[in-house]
């Protein structure tokens, strides 16, 4: 896992790296959609920002990169998208 990305595990502690903090106190909630849930991870420079987000935001962040790379590139090429048949 990357040093620089902060991942909390709700009620049990934090990972940053190498490095895993027991602390049973740490809260994984969500800054997107202020849920609490079982793990979050930062989107920042660990220790920068407060920034944290859980798997499901981050899935659907994902998945709008997805839709708009294709919908700017079904701009450019209208074409099918298997390739094209000559005849």
């Amino acid at each position: 896992m990357a040093s620089h990305i902060e991942v909390r595990v709700h009620g049990r502690g934090i990972v940053r790296g190498d490095e895993s903090r027991e602390d049973p106190s740490v809260l994984a909630t969500c800054s997107t959609c202020h849920a609490t849930v079982d793990a979050v991870a930062s989107l920042g420079v660990a220790g920068a920002t407060n920034v944290f987000v859980c798997a499901g935001c981050l899935r659907e962040r994902l998945d709008a990169l997805s839709v708009g790379r294709w919908r700017m590139r079904e701009l450019r090429d209208p074409g099918l998208p298997w390739g094209k048949s000559s005849g």
